[in-house]
């Protein structure tokens, strides 16, 4: 996989790599993958349970990703034939250090305003939490237990085994697979992919980022550590494409900056008109031009 390999594009799904609100949006990055599959690896890094990213795949213009890291890093598969399988030496570390959802969720129902997530899951547990004293008791329990957690976009919260995150299982298979470290872009829009900007690869912050993982980045730069993350204007999937141009990947990628812009390839009409819009009228003092006689609807269309 790593011959002709120049970009390694790890990304969260929602919010990032697919557009919160415009889905249309994340065709010109679609593309892109598409058209340069053999020099780009995908690899989705995301919240989401393994079975809800396998509907996603159902849509042809979503590229297929090499590997996937669902349950926010607690579950991470290699693309096998038509389908995924686990990397063994990773999982199996991974779940020897997870105590099984019924343990948790026993203790986690003694917490007044603390909800389980009816989603999928594997290796871990999400719950929404309401307010502050119950965020507070779901940490002092994943501290009893063992575990740690993650909150993110100020109501979710996240148990997880010991040292499990986004960017630790991204380091982790990236090491199992042998792949270059330089050639990585990891891309994210909430505080659950704040390990992954913190990983010292290049990054992208994409521009409709929750607030807090914007202000962890920063802090990061004022404190010294100053990770290469670029924080986008655009949002979604547009903002990785103009973190793809800020972090000169379109150059390992034979592209113009052009061709990685968001609006290459996006035009949905062209015209072409094979009559001038005046008539040319010759007068003493030359050639006057004036409105057409008899104008069809387009004329008027094009002078307003």
């Amino acid at each position: 996989m790593n011959i002709g390999l120049e970009l390694i594009l790890a990304t969260d799904l929602d919010g990032t790599f697919l557009h919160p609100d415009k889905p249309h949006e994340g065709s010109p990055l679609y593309r892109m993958v598409h058209e340069h599959r053999e020099h780009i690896a995908l690899i989705f890094v995301t919240g989401r349970g393994y079975e809800s990213i396998l509907t996603l795949l159902d849509d042809p213009a979503i590229p297929v990703p090499d590997y996937i890291i669902a349950d926010v890093g607690a579950t991470v598969l290699r693309r096998q034939g038509d389908g995924f399988a686990p990397i063994l030496p990773l999982q199996d570390a991974i779940a020897a250090g997870w105590p099984g959802r019924e343990q948790i969720l026993t203790e986690a129902r003694q917490i007044d305003g603390l909800h389980f997530q009816e989603v999928p899951q594997e290796n871990r547990c999400s719950f929404v939490y309401e307010h502050d004293t119950a965020k507070q008791h779901a940490q002092a329990l994943a501290q009893s237990l063992g575990l740690d957690h993650l909150v993110s976009a100020g109501r979710y919260f996240d148990f997880l085994p010991r040292g499990v995150s986004k960017g630790n299982s991204l380091m982790q298979l990236l090491a199992i697979e042998g792949l270059p470290t330089e050639k990585v872009l990891t891309a994210g829009d909430t505080l659950n992919d704040l390990s992954l900007m913190r990983t010292g690869l290049r990054g992208v912050v994409v521009g409709n980022a929750e607030k807090g993982l914007k202000e962890a980045v920063l802090a990061d730069r004022q404190n010294g550590k100053a990770p290469p993350v670029y924080l986008a204007r655009a949002a979604g999937p547009l903002g990785i494409l103009e973190a793809i141009r800020h972090h000169a990947f379109h150059r390992m990628l034979g592209l113009t900056p052009a061709e990685t812009s968001p609006l290459q390839g996006d035009a949905e009409l062209v015209m072409v008109y094979h009559r001038q819009p005046f008539d040319e009228v010759t007068t003493d003092t030359g050639v006057q031009r004036s409105l057409p006689k008899s104008p069809n609807g387009i004329l008027p269309t094009l002078l307003g």
